[in-house]
């Protein structure tokens, strides 16, 4: 039997540096739970994601053994709580979100959203464009699905057309959109919007062939992003919790590695979406979630701005 000693440290665990916002202040990031699936015209479930997500949460130690870093922050520091989210009336629980991330941009505090299914994004980033306007961040979206697509019986503010609203609406200029790991079928035209408005996409197999880098895809490292994370990107092999899974996707591990690769960038936001626990009874899906959340707070650097720092130029901005 080999000795423990003969195994070395990767190195000493201890706290990251302190990511500090224009007034010289601690960035702290803040985790709101957005219980809302009525965009979901499948399989529904994602309103009890963020609650399963939590729970697993509140069992994590603080320290990662993969980084060697510890969490900054306590759970109470981190915790916005839970949005009372009203089923039955879409439009009101839209405006509940959009206020929830406003108030929290303005505090100067960068918005993790648990949600949920991926229509929650629509409100958050009408909040973003609010506040940072429209060509002041990026949007990394991690996803199976490009999210593009059309109304569903004349409506669109359904979980498959985030992206489609968000241009349409011009809440982000579509060149600012960086989507990765699209697979599956399409119908036919089925990426026709994506090309059309010159969204940047990779599909999963282009993604893979060149090592899950975000480098080539993402080579913007002085730019501020948000990160849409849906977990359908994750192969349902690892992941079998969520409404739209698709074969061929991300292992977790590889999903992991992707989210500590983000610590090149400067994030202003997150979302972490579609998590659906009642098609997984061993709750692996919520688990990763969990996990994929804490990589983020312990590896990803958030800024915040304030409006008027955005609009005098003195922040960075998407390339």
């Amino acid at each position: 039997m080999t000795p423990a000693s003969a195994y070395p440290m990767e190195r000493d665990v201890g706290v990251p540096p302190v990511r500090l916002g224009r007034a010289g202040m601690p960035v702290v990031p803040v985790l709101l739970g957005v219980p809302y699936e009525e965009g979901t015209y499948w399989r529904k479930g994602a309103k009890h994601g963020p609650a399963a997500i939590r729970d697993q949460m509140d069992k994590l130690r603080p320290i990662s053994m993969a980084t060697g870093t510890r969490l900054p922050w306590t759970h109470e520091e981190l915790n916005g709580g839970m949005l009372d989210i009203d089923p039955y009336n879409r439009e009101l629980a839209f405006q509940l979100v959009q206020t929830a991330v406003s108030d929290s941009l303005a505090a100067g505090r960068p918005p993790i959203s648990i949600g949920g299914d991926h229509s929650i994004t629509i409100p958050i980033l009408r909040a973003f464009s609010e506040h940072y306007g429209a060509g002041g961040f990026g949007v990394i979206h991690i996803d199976a699905h490009s999210d593009t697509f059309p109304p569903i019986n004349g409506y669109d503010l359904h979980h498959g057309a985030v992206f489609r609203v968000a241009v349409k609406e011009r809440l982000i200029r579509p060149n600012d959109i960086i989507q990765l790991g699209l697979r599956g079928t399409v119908r036919d035209g089925g990426l026709d919007f994506v090309r059309e408005h010159g969204i940047r996409f990779a599909t999963m197999e282009q993604w893979r062939r060149a090592g899950f880098s975000l480098a080539p895809f993402v080579p913007c490292q002085h730019s501020r992003f948000y990160l849409s994370f849906d977990i359908d990107v994750v192969d349902p092999a690892y992941a079998p919790g969520t409404g739209t899974p698709v074969p061929g996707g991300l292992t977790s591990a590889e999903a992991l590695d992707i989210i500590r690769a983000l610590g090149d960038y400067q994030l202003v936001g997150a979302d972490l979406v579609e998590v659906a626990p009642v098609y997984d009874t061993a709750g692996i899906t919520a688990l990763l979630a969990s996990h994929i959340i804490f990589e983020v707070l312990t590896c990803c650097r958030f800024v915040a701005a304030h409006p008027s720092a955005v609009v005098a130029g003195e922040e960075a901005s998407p390339c």
